[in-house]
């Protein structure tokens, strides 16, 4: 699903997550939100609802959102086995404010670390991701979520082949 995050100063940024329940919980990236943001989902069936921050883990860079809705929601597969590398993946978001964009690449990497206080591996792969990819989820050529993408390796405003997701066991762990 795509969002539309609106800060407490009216400033608007895009970024993306993805139903983990049926329940309308749904996974997106910490980085993007603050406790005074509001959030838009925009639903599968193209309608928009509101979302609420119900938790949020900055070291693992998930949150989770709940929107109430009478749609019936169908959440995200998450995949149990494990990723090897040079395994073809796709990364879902809105990069750019252009919703539901799919880009594609492989696994480059296993257990990558990550800023200074993340304890946690990250999934390494080159699937493009630019602003608004945040929060989408990565998924292998069946669809299964394997990870949940949260950064562009540089902190760049712009792909530059790296990115990186939290994989999608440690996703599960924090829901």
């Amino acid at each position: 699903a795509a969002l539309e995050i609106t800060n407490a100063q009216g400033q608007k940024t895009d970024a993306a997550a993805f139903f983990i329940s049926a329940d309308g919980t749904l996974a997106t990236a910490a980085h993007v939100l603050t406790a005074t943001s509001a959030v838009t989902v925009l639903m599968p069936d193209h309608s928009r609802a509101a979302a609420k921050l119900i938790a949020s883990d900055p070291l693992s860079d998930i949150a989770l959102l709940k929107v109430s809705t009478s749609d019936k929601i169908i959440p995200a597969h998450m995949r149990e086995t494990a990723l090897e590398l040079g395994e073809p993946v796709a990364a879902v978001g809105s990069p750019l404010g252009y919703q539901q964009s799919l880009t594609a690449g492989i696994v480059s990497a296993l257990d990558r670390p990550y800023g200074a206080t993340t304890p946690y591996g990250f999934i390494q792969h080159d699937a493009a991701l630019n602003p608004g990819s945040s929060g989408g989820p990565l998924v292998d050529k069946n669809g299964e979520v394997v990870g949940m993408n949260v950064a562009i390796a540089d902190g760049a405003r712009r792909n530059v082949g790296v990115s990186l997701a939290v994989p999608a066991a440690l996703v599960q762990t924090i829901t």
